[in-house]
């Protein structure tokens, strides 16, 4: 039985240890972003077009993805201590490569290397979080987890609007580097601390953890729950899609349309990672209210759908103020979707299945759409320009909406069976 003061302590120890994993995740955007925070740039400065830049950001995604389903069923063995220095260190160490301008040509191969050894990160902090946060902690760790995506994207765009305005943008990677080692560092020499009791957990227990009924959750059909399953993963999919896709391109976006500065143009960017940390916030209230997953996914992706439209009138009617706020509230419902399905989700029913494995499954597939997102939507805006590209992911976006409709009437028919 532990005393009052060594239970304060052990929470006062979860708590700092969800902040390191916090940190390193917001970091690892860092060194990770710098190249699409750029995309003017390095445009301008290698004489390339959409495709081409596109295609480092499709390859990095392609092997992040890649990684994180394997990865997903690896994270319970690694050691946790010397895993995540590693992976920053390799990351910090490519992008010091970049902060020299070498030729373009090899830019796609640094980019698959970042990809897959990045990967390592999320189903291995995932993990270390379900092994050692407690219940009363729990809801911390979700909600400070599920801000890291818009966080870091915010801190590597906005690094960059600066180094932008004094046309040094290569410095990003430089910064990349320096924020990178020190978090490998100090996780290397405090995560021995913090660590030190975890939670003892049977991912088949319910004892440990009353797990709500969310969807996913006490569905006696195997067949079902797999089925579920892939439709997580394809909202995954489509959110990342959308959500990647938005913030890799609105800076050129904002440029080609209406004709803002390449700093200006990127500084309102920030816009979207600011809107995401409210999508959280959002997220979590609605699905506080609906109880349900898929369901609340479903809403956040229609009014999605319905945003991108207004988006087009938008850039059609050359109105700057109507399309810059759609942005806004798309990247806030997609952060969303992306905090339920790979923060909450994963952390909530970890006495249902591992953490880490279904944070590692739902984010692999969530890349797979980054993928498309980059090299895809590039080709598509150089052959239809930025229409058709907006025509694209309304059709994406409302067809995965009807598929997450039809999949919410088949667990409520299972379920009340």
């Amino acid at each position: 039985m532990e005393s009052a003061d060594e239970i304060k302590l052990s929470s006062k120890r979860e708590i700092a240890l969800i902040i390191f994993c916090f940190l390193a995740y917001t970091i690892s955007y860092i060194t990770r972003y710098s190249y699409n925070a750029n995309v003017n740039q390095i445009i301008e400065y290698y004489s390339i077009d959409k495709a081409q830049f596109g295609l480092v950001g499709t390859l990095f995604f392609a092997a992040y993805g890649t990684g994180q389903f394997i990865n997903a069923f690896l994270c319970r063995k690694y050691n946790k201590r010397i895993i995540i220095p590693i992976a920053l260190t390799i990351s910090s160490a490519l992008n010091l490569v970049l902060f020299f301008q070498p030729p373009f040509v090899i830019y796609k191969y640094l980019w698959l290397i970042n990809g897959l050894t990045l990967s390592m990160l999320w189903p291995t902090l995932l993990q270390i979080l379900a092994e050692h946060i407690s219940t009363k902690n729990m809801k911390f760790s979700v909600i400070i987890m599920s801000t890291t995506t818009a966080v870091g994207t915010f801190v590597a765009y906005g690094i960059s609007a600066i180094f932008n305005h004094f046309q040094v943008y290569q410095y990003i990677f430089l910064t990349a580097l320096i924020f990178g080692l020190l978090m490998a560092s100090s996780w290397f020499i405090f995560y021995p601390k913090l660590a030190a009791k975890p939670i003892n957990i049977s991912i088949n227990s319910k004892k440990e953890e009353k797990v709500e009924d969310n969807a996913i959750s006490n569905v006696s059909s195997k067949s079902i729950f797999i089925a579920i399953l892939v439709a997580m993963g394809l909202l995954m999919l489509v959110c990342n899609l959308v959500k990647d896709g938005t913030t890799t391109w609105v800076p050129n976006i904002l440029k080609e349309s209406f004709g803002l500065g390449d700093s200006f143009s990127l500084t309102l960017t920030l816009v979207l990672p600011i809107c995401g940390v409210f999508g959280t916030l959002v997220a979590v209230f609605i699905n506080n209210k609906l109880k349900n997953y898929m369901s609340s996914s479903f809403l956040l992706m229609s009014v999605t759908t319905l945003t991108i439209g207004i988006v087009l009138i938008g850039l059609n009617f050359n109105i700057f103020a109507l399309a810059l706020i759609m942005f806004g509230l798309i990247s806030l419902m997609m952060h969303g979707i992306n905090n339920l399905l790979t923060s909450q989700a994963p952390l909530e029913l970890k006495g249902e299945i591992s953490g880490g494995l279904l944070g590692g499954l739902l984010n692999g597939c969530g890349y797979i759409g980054s993928t498309i997102s980059s090299f895809g939507l590039g080709a598509i805006a150089d052959n239809l320009g930025w229409n058709g590209v907006f025509i694209f992911l309304i059709i994406t976006s409302g067809v995965c909406s009807l598929i997450a409709l039809v999949f919410i009437f088949i667990i409520k028919k299972v379920k009340s069976k």
